[in-house]
């Protein structure tokens, strides 16, 4: 099996007369020189460290981007209303785009919005359909059979399903979240709420028009999504992603229903 950031990190340095490696294994089999080499002269035991830490590649990912005034950080999460307070913030007031690793979080407050982790998980299974077929819902639905949606419930966790542990590591705890499900009003009166107490005197918008608005289709695939997984036994093996972020959630939601 390919290693591949082992094997870009091994043709970046590289000579003609170095054998090709794909893995780890093929690594330790070089010559004692070329392995030497590659520890000394090009610091593979840094590159080595890197990809075996879960924390660097968090800081990696896209979910490291927030937006900022003064002290305060939006943090955007992936299907959970993210493109339009994004771009309320961003485009609209000006907010700064930041990498939230690069804070000091002994001086910043943050808050975001959050969706049910299951929720998230098939509504980032339909959006991962969508793209993989440009949108062309009524292809999508044409071939989406018993063996195809067992397929699904096994696979597909991408950028848009990442439970939220995965995504934000230690910073989760440091954000004060919104729960979704309190419907869109009662999310724009909790933030407006928030900034308040922040001494930031904002006024979203009501009844304004939503910003990627799911389409009937999508909308369609999305419930045979959720129906088959409601309707059947499901893997236990989900839970081992998803297990921490249901404890989160339903924790957040204890605390805002008190």
């Amino acid at each position: 099996m390919s290693d591949y950031f082992l094997k870009k990190f091994y043709s970046d340095v590289y000579a003609a007369n170095w054998p090709l490696i794909e893995n780890y294994n093929d690594f330790l089999k070089l010559p004692k020189w070329i392995i030497d080499e590659c520890y000394k002269d090009h610091n593979f035991q840094q590159r080595r460290t890197q990809v075996e830490n879960q924390q660097y590649w968090v800081e990696q990912s896209n979910h490291a981007v927030g937006y900022k005034f003064k002290n305060v950080i939006y943090v955007p999460v992936p299907k959970c209303a993210n493109t339009y307070y994004s771009k309320f913030f961003h485009d609209q007031m000006g907010w700064e785009k930041i990498n939230l690793w690069e804070q000091d979080w002994t001086q910043v407050s943050a808050f975001g919005i959050l969706m049910h982790p299951i929720t998230r998980m098939l509504k980032g299974k339909t959006q991962d359909l969508a793209q993989a077929y440009g949108n062309n819902y009524k292809k999508i639905l044409e071939f989406l059979d018993d063996d195809y949606l067992n397929f699904i419930d096994n696979t597909l966790i991408t950028f848009h399903s990442i439970p939220y542990w995965l995504s934000y590591g230690k910073l989760l705890d440091k954000i004060d979240w919104i729960p979704l499900e309190i419907g869109t009003d009662a999310i724009k009166d909790e933030i407006e709420k928030y900034l308040g107490s922040k001494k930031i005197e904002i006024m979203i918008p009501r009844n304004d028009k939503k910003i990627n608005e799911s389409s009937e289709d999508k909308i369609k695939i999305f419930e045979i999504l959720r129906t088959n997984w409601l309707s059947k036994k499901v893997p236990s093996d989900c839970y081992l992603l998803y297990a921490d972020d249901l404890k989160f959630y339903h924790n957040l939601l204890d605390a805002y229903y008190k």
